[in-house]
């Protein structure tokens, strides 16, 4: 790896690259037994396996530093260096590095802008086209942002948004949920909009939010013998739609809370606060959590978890709704026999 390289002749007490290098390999074979207390969870552990040496060497490769890949750490780097460079490698014919990741956006987007196609690149020209899902404002008074914080968003006639959608390129496609940053840089008074992604979700969860969105009118019958069996299939199709859609907006309401938080600790872990880095000079996101060390690691690392408590309190609740609708189409069936078709 010439990231690894360069570390080591760097430093002049491993001038020799080969002495440098069994010096790492030596702290990847012996394990560390008494970690410090002080260290919180989730923990990484130093990279030992044959899977964490390839993680960790991959981690490097992208932008991070040697300790912050090889060694224990109080957040785990490796895991969410391999994350982003997943989604980047699924999505682009192109070597992951952290720089590279910015996902910029061609035009604005409000709340209203789902099932619509819009254009983006990377920081290096990678283009993709992604497509809302949902789409729902953070609100950032009332939360946990400090005054100045929320003064600074202001200054710069920005807005933040949660999203669910699906991002495509002509290499694949893939669903991913997280933010919306959009802000107005005062240095040049450019607008600048990027993409902020969290987490990756089920096709199944696009495909609720087009159906609530849309609402679609299920089959009912006109005349004969099928007419109360038909509607009793509608109806069991109307109950499950308008429990999908309670069960989005409590997924909402639950990403509204974590977003909020995650703009707070990332405000936090800077001086300058969320203005200054974000919004001031446009970083993309990627970028800045790593430049912030475990402190915006971690909060990124700890709104990705909250993220997926919330996906996974919406996907109890839909399996609950299908169970349901399953239960009602036998009842219907039960009672109606022979003339109940099949569910359109």
């Amino acid at each position: 790896m010439n990231r690894i390289s360069r570390w080591i002749q760097e430093r002049k007490a491993y001038s020799n690259p080969v002495f440098g290098a069994m010096l790492i390999v030596s702290g990847m074979v012996f394990p560390v037994f008494h970690a410090s207390a002080a260290i919180a969870e989730p923990v990484q552990p130093m990279a030992q396996t044959a899977e964490q040496v390839v993680d960790a060497l991959n981690a490097v490769e992208a932008g991070i530093s040697v300790d912050q890949a090889f060694g224990i750490q109080p957040v785990p780097f490796r895991d969410f260096i391999k994350f982003n460079a997943t989604i980047y490698n699924t999505l682009f014919d192109d070597a992951f590095d952290v720089s590279k990741a910015g996902y910029y956006l061609d035009n604005e987007i409000n709340e209203g802008d789902v099932f619509f196609d819009f254009i983006g690149s990377t920081i290096i020209g990678n283009e993709f086209v992604i497509r809302f899902a949902g789409l729902t404002n953070v609100n950032l008074v009332g939360g946990s942002l400090a005054p100045g914080d929320i003064a600074s968003l202001a200054e710069h006639d920005s807005n933040i948004l949660s999203f669910v959608g699906t991002m495509s390129t002509a290499k694949a496609t893939i669903n991913i949920a997280g933010l919306v940053w959009q802000g107005t840089r005062l240095d040049d008074n450019e607008r600048v909009r990027f993409l902020y992604i969290l987490d990756t979700v089920g096709q199944s969860f696009i495909d609720d939010h087009e159906m609530v969105y849309f609402q679609p009118e299920f089959a009912t019958g006109d005349v004969g013998p099928a007419i109360d069996c038909l509607q009793a299939f509608s109806d069991a199709a109307n109950v499950q739609l308008a429990g999908l859609e309670d069960a989005i907006a409590d997924y909402n309401t639950c990403v509204k809370n974590l977003n909020n938080q995650l703009i707070a600790d990332l405000a936090d872990c800077i001086t300058l606060g969320v203005g200054g880095t974000f919004l001031s000079r446009f970083i993309a996101p990627l970028v800045t959590s790593v430049g912030l060390g475990t402190c915006g690691v971690g909060a990124t690392i700890r709104a990705n978890l909250a993220l997926r408590g919330c996906y996974n309190a919406y996907a109890n609740t839909r399996d609950g709704l299908g169970r349901d609708y399953d239960r009602a189409i036998e009842a219907a069936r039960d009672r109606f026999g022979d003339d109940c078709p099949d569910p359109a």
